[in-house]
This record gives structure tokens, C-alpha cells and sequence, in this order.
């Protein structure tokens, strides 16, 4: 991909404890952490994105790792109720910088 804003193909490939291959643009790098949920490339490099594949086909337990890494930085970082607690966090910072509350 050329461009992405916070693709949800990569938030549920996580959650599905699967380790991401994905381009780095946009939102993606705040998503996967490279080398560790996953493997980052520069768009356009189809050789990286090849060797990056293949090197998650012939270790299976670092796709199993990255994988389950993913899923613990979704629950953690990226849940309904993380989520939640950051908006409501960012609002009420808001609040009190403006002296509404």
C-alpha cells in the first residue's frame, strides 16, 4: 500500500494473533511494531515485502510470536475500552486546558 490512516485489516489481523506484513505509510507504523508484531517495509519494495513473507513462512514460531504480540499490543492498546479511556482522558485534558470544568 502507498497510503493507509489506520487500516482495520491490520488492527484484526492482530487481534487474530497474526503477525503483519504491511507497508510503513501512515497510521500502520503506530499499529505494528517492527521485529516485533510484525515486519515493516517501504512501500514500493516488493523484494522486502517477499523476503519479509518468506521469512515468516520458514520460522513459523517468530510468525507465532509476532502473532501473539500483536494481540497482547491490540488488548492493550487498541481494545474498545482502551480506546474509550484515551478519548475520555483526551477530552477531559481538553476541558481543563480550556477552564470548562
Amino acid at each position: 500500500s502507498l497510503w493507509e490512516g489506520m487500516p482495520n485489516a491490520v488492527l484484526e489481523a492482530m487481534a487474530a494473533a497474526k503477525p503483519v506484513v504491511a507497508t510503513r505509510v501512515g497510521g500502520v507504523p503506530e499499529l505494528v511494531v517492527d521485529g516485533e508484531t510484525g515486519i515493516l517495509v517501504s512501500p514500493e519494495d516488493t523484494e522486502a515485502l517477499a523476503r519479509a513473507i518468506i521469512t515468516l513462512i520458514q520460522d513459523p514460531l517468530k510468525g507465532r510470536s509476532m502473532g501473539e504480540a500483536g494481540r497482547k499490543r491490540v488488548q492493550d492498546h487498541f481494545s474498545m475500552t482502551a480506546m474509550v479511556t484515551k478519548t475520555d482522558h483526551l477530552y477531559q485534558e481538553l476541558l481543563k486546558t480550556k477552564k470548562i470544568l
